[in-house]
């Protein structure tokens, strides 16, 4: 499976979604799709203009290739506990931190 490092590069460059989502006109929406691995398919002129912000040369700093063995052992493993942190994430991602309550995920 292939998933894009987003949530790691904005923490690296210190930005949050909303801000790429500003400055690059990409919706808000669609950047949190990329980060949380829901779409199916990826637009290469969105790949460019991230590559470009995150000022990246090699595609492989972006792209994250996760072997479909390595996600069944991640899935046998996984606790009620990490599903919701992880629904909680994606809600966060979208409506922006301190704005989700437990009862809305």
């Amino acid at each position: 499976m292939l998933r894009l490092k987003l949530k790691e590069l904005y923490e690296a460059k210190g930005v949050t979604q909303k801000q790429v989502s500003e400055e690059l006109g990409i919706r808000a929406g669609t950047l949190s799709g990329l980060a949380n691995n829901m779409r199916t398919s990826w637009d290469v002129q969105i790949l460019e203009k991230l590559m470009e912000y995150f000022e990246i040369k090699d595609v492989r700093e972006l792209i994250q290739n996760i072997p479909y063995q390595e996600i069944k052992e991640r899935l046998k493993r996984i606790t009620p506990q990490e599903i919701e942190e992880e629904f909680k994430d994606v809600f966060e991602d979208y409506y922006g931190k301190g704005k989700v309550n437990k009862d809305d995920y």
